[in-house]
């Protein structure tokens, strides 16, 4: 896309017409060896030249009683002039108001996008957290995962992707990958407790018989 624009010398009227693909870069290659700052102070975007004459050109000969010198691109900041300009900056097509509608759609990109990696880890911990108690304790015996509650499915594949991606060796990345020695160490853990409950579930009934003889 190309824009004509209108700059001036900050805290000055006179007005120069011109064309660029990109405004901004024009003003810092104008501004170079200036000792007055430069000011854009409106852009619109224009059709490419279809020929040899440039869109400013158009400008030029509309204001050409205001030039301030012969075939300069400066121009008195007459009424006419100021009111042409007031005309493009009330327009939602220029230069300002696209870069500004722009910023605001990255912004609320990513801050959309810093939501979701908030709750990505919050989801991620919450896994964590469910692997480690007893409420999965059943399923790891038979090799399977207990579904975390109030966590997506996707988010829970996404999850176990993680994990075999990173599964020997920790890279930094979260949740903080299972590795080899994790593994062996959730399943030993797991029969411990098994064997710990079956101790516990026989030793009851001993007890009950045991009370029962000495009662007699």
């Amino acid at each position: 896309m190309s824009y004509c624009y209108a700059m001036r010398f900050a805290g000055e009227t006179d007005i120069k017409f011109g064309y660029a693909k990109d405004p901004a870069k024009r003003l810092k290659q104008l501004q170079t060896g200036q000792p007055k700052r430069l000011e854009l102070i409106v852009a619109w975007p224009v059709s490419a030249p279809a020929g040899k004459e440039l869109p400013d050109r158009r400008l030029h000969r509309r204001f050409a009683a205001y030039r301030i010198s012969p075939d300069g691109e400066w121009f008195a900041g007459s009424a006419e002039v100021l009111a042409f300009i007031h005309g493009v900056l009330a327009d939602p097509q220029n230069y300002q108001k696209q870069k500004e509608a722009a910023q605001l759609v990255e912004q609320a990109r990513r801050e959309q996008e810093a939501k979701e990696e908030k709750r990505r880890k919050a989801d991620f911990e919450a896994i964590r957290l469910h692997r480690d108690s007893f409420a999965s304790f059943a399923w790891i015996l038979i090799g399977r995962r207990y579904p975390c509650p109030g966590v997506s499915q996707l988010r829970q594949a996404e999850y176990e992707a993680l994990i075999n991606e990173t599964t020997f060796g920790r890279t930094g990345k979260y949740p903080k990958a299972e590795g080899f020695w994790d593994k062996a160490w959730e399943v030993v853990a797991s029969w411990l407790a098994l064997l710990l409950l079956l101790l516990i579930l026989g030793y009851l009934p001993t007890l009950a018989l045991i009370r029962y003889f000495f009662s007699r």
